[in-house]
């Protein structure tokens, strides 16, 4: 049976960003990618609100637009946006992508920033949902009233807890190479992790990424007890930062990482370099992680940033950030994402989707104690 988990309730968060440090969006080393084009009659902006036509108006005179955060690149990706916005609202927007802080550190960065009343270093940000509740939660981030901007913005896609869109997400999943290990051996479940055949196969991240995903779906004692396991079967594990790294991975220096954050930039990898590289999900479980679009309180261009929150929540965005940087919405019909979670629905899998109010009620398994457990398990198995 497919179940879904979330809550749409006001909730309070506290995140502690030092358990966070090392995230990641994943390989920064790729090429320019070749974008999809965007036909001319897709793009044809409907009627516009009187709030939307002020608010293009208000953002001409806002020019340059940095986003400054690791992982969000490349340059033609945000070049591609911006033909998108002078095509759908008649406006020139210069997006400048400067590949800075990881999550984490942006998200930290950010709250620090509007702690001393200064303007933010980034414009705009994209923050995983939990980040951006910690930000909002400092102050740090507007609360922007979307449906006021344009009521045609998708109430699913609205992030009470944060006041920011969620245009993006990724699903976590198996990274295996495929000369070391055959797909029909790829672990079905998490009970196949302690299978002896993958004695010496199996690394994962020092910050245990994916693992609190999986305890949510599973149950905290079991997830501690597999980590402990294949510590114990001879596995080499917790030598990877953030998300892990694919090229370790195509390289045969490992065979498998458990989990890998983002199976779409795995996918895009095998399909750019002909690395023999592939992603999996197990077939009791998958989950998927959504991030936010977030105004700073103090930013230089704030129209700029709220316009460029709208122009990401479009379909023909959707498809430019999912070939540039493979992220989507689980939220937005068509997207790249969305077709995942809907497949998944037909698997009859158990479906997890992250949201802010599931992040709080099992805060501990990101920043508590649990968590910095699984850590010591992970990194006292790290080669010296």
């Amino acid at each position: 049976m497919f179940t879904i988990i979330s809550f749409r309730t006001s909730v309070s968060v506290l995140v502690y960003l030092c358990l966070l440090g090392g995230l990641s969006w994943g390989d920064e080393k790729a090429p320019t990618p070749v974008f999809l084009e965007v036909a001319q009659a897709s793009s044809q902006a409907g009627p516009k609100s009187d709030a939307l036509a002020k608010l293009i108006n208000a953002a001409k005179a806002e020019g340059e637009f940095n986003i400054v955060l690791g992982g969000m690149g490349p340059q033609a990706m945000w070049d591609e946006l911006g033909k998108l916005a002078r095509t759908k609202y008649g406006i020139n927007i210069k997006f400048t992508y400067t590949s800075g802080p990881n999550l984490s550190q942006a998200a930290s960065r950010l709250m620090q920033e509007a702690k001393a009343g200064q303007p933010s270093s980034s414009d705009g940000l994209i923050l995983s949902s939990r980040l951006a509740m910690a930000a909002a939660k400092a102050n740090a981030v507007e609360r922007v009233n979307w449906h006021k901007l344009d009521p045609n913005i998708p109430e699913d896609i609205i992030n009470q807890e944060t006041g920011g869109l969620i245009i993006a997400g990724t699903n976590g999943g198996i990274l295996y190479n495929t000369k070391l290990v055959r797909p029909e051996d790829v672990p079905q479940s998490s009970d196949d992790l302690l299978h002896p055949k993958y004695k010496g196969k199996i690394i994962s991240t020092s910050v245990a990424s994916q693992w609190s995903e999986l305890a949510i779906l599973e149950g905290e004692e079991k997830v501690t007890r597999i980590i402990a396991e294949i510590v114990k079967n001879g596995n080499v594990v917790g030598v990877l930062p953030g998300c892990g790294e694919i090229d370790v991975v195509a390289s045969g220096q490992y065979a498998m990482q458990v989990f890998f954050c983002n199976m779409f930039q795995v996918d895009a990898y095998a399909k750019r370099t002909g690395a023999p590289v592939a992603s999996a999900f197990f077939k009791t479980s998958r989950w998927v992680t959504p991030y936010d679009w977030v105004v700073p309180k103090i930013t230089r261009r704030p129209n700029l940033a709220r316009l460029t929150g709208i122009l990401l929540a479009t379909p023909e965005a959707q498809k430019i950030l999912h070939e540039g940087r493979q992220i989507s919405s689980p939220y937005l019909p068509g997207s790249a994402l969305n077709e995942f979670v809907q497949e998944s629905r037909k698997t009859g899998v158990k479906l997890l989707i992250v949201t802010p109010e599931i992040q709080t009620k099992y805060q501990q398994l990101w920043t508590g104690e649990v968590r910095r457990n699984w850590q010591r398990i992970l990194r006292g198995a790290s080669r010296r």
